[in-house]
């Protein structure tokens, strides 16, 4: 649906991008999340850092799983907020499928990185316990179904249970 300007974007003309999304946006059913993403792609050779950014909020409503638009937005951080984009970036990682843009997305942290000191440290999840076993396995499942692997540790403290808790 999008292709013409996908396109457009590749070539490097941002131009005939700009005049696709120009025509088309007012004819939209909805702002999705591709659109959102080809025109923040748009608004940031343009330097236009406040589109940008509202094509981003606008993509991220439609879908909040996009991690095209994680990855922009921490283009969007980069160099003025490096932790904001190292988290955007962590985001980009969690939700992409795609071998090739994992390894992008692993480029760009490892870049900004260089670049910039980045503060943002992995979290610590202190899970109190006691005879509370299958509530404990379920609570570590949906911590690592929801967070990046290696951005976190847990750590079960358990008050004497004697329900295999332990183990």
């Amino acid at each position: 649906m999008w292709n013409d300007i996908r396109e457009q974007i590749i070539n490097g003309d941002f131009a005939k991008a700009r005049t696709l999304i120009d025509q088309k946006k007012p004819r939209l059913e909805a702002y999705d999340d591709i659109f959102a993403y080809l025109e923040a792609s748009v608004c940031e050779v343009e330097q236009d850092r406040e589109g940008m950014f509202d094509a981003i909020a606008k993509g991220l409503q439609y879908n909040p799983q996009n991690y095209e638009l994680y990855y922009i937005m921490g283009r969007f951080y980069y160099d003025a907020h490096p932790d904001q984009a190292f988290l955007c970036l962590q985001n980009a990682l969690f939700y992409c499928y795609v071998p090739e843009d994992i390894e992008m997305i692993h480029a760009e942290i490892k870049s900004l990185m260089m670049l910039h000191e980045v503060t943002v440290r992995n979290v610590a999840i202190i899970v109190p316990s006691y005879n509370s076993c299958y509530l404990i396995q379920k609570n570590i499942e949906s911590i690592r179904r929801t967070l990046l692997e290696g951005t976190y540790s847990i750590i079960v403290v358990d008050n004497a249970s004697d329900d295999g808790t332990r183990q």
